[in-house]
């Protein structure tokens, strides 16, 4: 058999990472190692308390615990995972989302079935609080141009399973993102190596507080992206660049009601704007967001 390295990153995590770990042990397949990259600061309550969930894998040699000296972010946490990693393939899992019990037999099987592919991802349930549902998993080959234009096509990073070798060769995640960490690696990697899809739900995502990112971090991420790969953006045709844009400038706008001040709405709608034509709901969303905000609050 050959060995699966799985890398959960976690930072101000609850008992979740305890059930996390604990799906990865209860796999099906045996040959596994789990590398619990812990992101938290050294004096923080959040490090204490994950060192002490921590010692009740102590005993189990499967399991490595590795501590950053400082908070540096996922994206540094999953490269240190992958420099520790010794498996033939390499798995990640968020601390809040868990794998069903084949998840990883199955991933080895249609990757050993498949040896021109160099990843595979499967479909995810996705549990929030409102409501529960299924990301299908089915488009297959160098899906950049998929993933670009649906950053949500993989339903969670912890959809991504990984041959090592091709890992080493396509580099670590850009710590410069601090957010859509996991698209970005993932654009670059379906950019060069063809990846398999199995329909078939095996990794579940718990969306329990759904984080709203601030809006100047938010659009300051946004820049990045666009800047980074304007050379794939320039690759899409004409509609594809306006379905791309429209949904970034949308999170934007979203983003920016939710959080953001008057000038900062202002802004969000005149670039979406700028990109296609506002909705009624948008437009009146941008001209009254303190009403969308509290409509917003008594419906939650």
């Amino acid at each position: 058999m050959a060995l699966v390295s799985v890398i959960i990153p976690s930072y101000k995590s609850d008992d979740c990472l305890i059930r996390a770990v604990n799906s990865v042990l209860s796999q099906t397949y045996k040959d596994i190692e789990v590398i619990v990259v812990d992101d938290n600061n050294p004096d923080s309550n959040d490090r204490k308390r994950t060192t002490d969930m921590m010692t009740v894998f102590k005993s189990d040699d499967r399991v490595r615990y590795i501590c950053h000296v400082k908070n540096m972010n996922g994206s540094a946490a999953r490269n240190t995972g992958i420099k520790a990693a010794n498996g033939v393939y390499i798995s990640f899992l968020d601390d809040d989302d868990v794998y069903y019990e084949q998840r990883i037999e199955k991933c080895v099987s249609a990757l050993s079935d498949n040896p021109e592919a160099m990843a595979v991802y499967t479909a995810v349930d996705v549990n929030s609080k409102d409501r529960t549902w299924t990301v299908e998993a089915k488009a297959e080959g160098k899906i950049w141009k998929d993933l670009m234009l649906n950053t949500g096509l993989l339903g969670t990073g912890s959809n991504l399973f990984l041959r090592k070798s091709a890992v080493d060769e396509i580099g670590f995640f850009d710590t410069g993102f601090l957010r859509y960490q996991d698209v970005e690696f993932m654009l670059r990697f379906t950019y060069q190596y063809p990846i398999i899809a199995l329909n078939e739900p095996l990794v579940r995502k718990n969306e329990v507080n759904r984080n709203i990112p601030d809006y100047d971090k938010f659009r300051k991420n946004k820049s990045i992206i666009f800047s980074k790969f304007d050379w794939m953006i320039a690759q899409l045709s004409e509609e594809e660049r306006k379905t791309y844009y429209s949904k970034h400038y949308k999170e934007l706008f979203e983003s920016a009601l939710a959080k953001g001040t008057h000038e900062q709405i202002h802004t969000a709608a005149s670039e979406l704007s700028q990109v296609r034509e506002l909705t009624t709901k948008e437009r009146i969303s941008g001209r009254f967001p303190t009403l969308v905000r509290i409509y917003r609050k008594i419906r939650n």
